[in-house]
């Protein structure tokens, strides 16, 4: 596991260790988070980053006598190689290991226009609702 001091608040956080490979239909990572719950743990994706992060504290009311545990914040982001669905991410949490399959955001397929005939994701325009004065400008502020 990673140690850095955040360069603003002097804080330790730590970097968890993380483990990724890709798959037919994404990446695949996972995250070690032993001894943390599914709602403790807060996960940010964009299109070409994640990040997990989650605070452990000690339990209260309890003193350790030796501890080799750590305790504060834990952070990690990574850049991903491509972009990715965020809304159709998956993740489960089992055994202290967090997995989250992250699918590759398929790149748009070109379409074939046949011309004088219409494709089905081609809509018919429809007649304008209000008339346009050709007098006026529409643009003007």
């Amino acid at each position: 596991m990673m140690m850095r001091v955040h360069p603003t608040q002097q804080t330790l956080i730590y970097q968890p260790a993380i483990a990724w490979k890709i798959t037919s239909e994404g990446l695949m990572l996972q995250v070690e988070v032993p001894g943390i719950q599914a709602e403790d743990l807060d996960i940010e994706a964009t299109e070409k980053t994640l990040t997990v992060q989650w605070t452990r504290r000690p339990h209260p009311g309890s003193v350790a006598l030796y501890s080799e545990v750590k305790y504060g914040q834990f952070r990690r982001s990574v850049a991903l190689p491509f972009e990715i669905e965020c809304d159709r991410i998956q993740s489960q949490l089992k055994h202290g290991i967090l997995t989250l399959n992250l699918p590759k955001k398929q790149k748009p397929q070109p379409l074939k226009i046949t011309l004088g005939k219409s494709t089905p994701s081609q809509t018919q325009p429809t007649p304008l609702q209000t008339p346009v004065s050709l007098e006026e400008d529409p643009w003007a502020a």
